[in-house]
């Protein structure tokens, strides 16, 4: 069994062919977690959670960081759909045990530029960790650095301030790219680290690096479908089944067996989710 620890199933891309994709990675034996990024989405990780009664498939409940630009881009687009962080609304889902991590939530700089709405983000992110920490449950956390390390040092400074607190399992920091000495600050901390698409692509010189720093007791494997499918599909829709060829290039980086990633980070996102 495979564990796809960061997916996106409930997402309009999969409107057309939701139950065939879903599926497939049974088939495959694929176990997954949606992830939410905003309340919308993540209602809808559950609703497909508790449709195939948990078995395999989880969800989470999270308001992605860079929700707070997309605001802007409503304005201009005039789309249908925008939704702003309510954080008495969020405490009040954050307890349904059906959701099993809070997150998507984190910092993005590479997106967000504007030092107040940077500043924005990181108060919806701590009133994510508050949620995290009343209920008892792991972080799905999304960083996404400007320059050399900036997000993810700015995040680790706030898990660790007194305002921030870690929650009791700290989570998964989800596509980690940072260097080695910012992916040890996180392991220190408990967190494990997730791998997806990226390291199979043939110039990932950095992310290879990240997978072999790493141990292979604190990796999970993610898609993040539908976004950075992996090869030998690069350049078409991504879906958990797909996760496969993330377990056989982390086995090539590590000079291991591929039933030995398969079996550890299977393990590893279990522990995580307390299953």
């Amino acid at each position: 069994m495979l564990f796809d620890s960061h997916t996106h199933l409930q997402f309009a891309g999969y409107d057309d062919d939701r139950d065939a994709v879903i599926a497939r990675a049974k088939d495959a034996g694929v176990f997954m977690v949606n992830v939410g990024t905003d309340i919308k989405s993540s209602l809808f990780a559950l609703e497909l959670a508790k449709r195939y009664n948990f078995e395999g498939m989880y969800a989470t409940l999270g308001f992605h960081p860079t929700n707070i630009e997309r605001r802007h881009d409503v304005q201009e687009k005039k789309e249908e759909y925008y939704e702003e962080f309510n954080k008495e609304q969020f405490l009040s889902l954050a307890k349904d045990k059906g959701f099993s991590m809070i997150g998507e939530c984190g910092l993005d700089y590479f997106h967000i530029k504007d030092e107040t709405l940077r500043n924005r983000e990181k108060k919806i992110f701590l009133d994510q960790i508050e949620a995290a920490i009343m209920y008892k449950k792991p972080l799905m956390i999304h960083c996404r650095p400007e320059k050399d390390d900036d997000a993810y040092l700015d995040l680790y400074n706030l898990l660790t301030s007194d305002v921030g607190r870690l929650p009791e399992k700290p989570g998964i920091v989800h596509f980690f790219v940072g260097n080695n000495e910012t992916a040890k600050k996180f392991l220190d901390l408990g967190f494990y680290l997730s791998f997806g698409g990226a390291i199979t692509f043939k110039k990932a010189d950095d992310h290879k690096e990240r997978v072999r720093y790493v141990p292979l007791d604190r990796i999970v494997l993610e898609t993040d479908a539908p976004y950075v499918t992996p090869e030998p599909h690069r350049g078409k829709r991504n879906e958990p089944m797909y996760i496969k060829h993330v377990a056989e290039a982390i086995a090539r980086i590590k000079g291991v067996s591929f039933l030995e990633v398969e079996e550890q980070t299977l393990n590893n996102t279990k522990t995580v989710l307390g299953i």
